[in-house]
């Protein structure tokens, strides 16, 4: 999405629980997962909206 919409910070068109089952994956596991990568410094996120650091 970043790519493109050629923006560091962008809206995803789908909520965690869609998101999850677009990437076939349980969704407290792809919570953890953003959880991780904004602590470690990688993404910023709020809703649905990321923001690559």
């Amino acid at each position: 999405m970043s790519r493109k919409q050629q923006k560091r910070t962008f809206a995803i068109p789908m909520n965690r629980n869609a998101m999850a089952e677009y990437l076939n994956v349980e969704r407290s596991a792809l919570s953890r997962e953003l959880s991780y990568m904004k602590r470690d410094g990688v993404i910023d996120y709020h809703k649905n909206t990321f923001r690559l650091l």
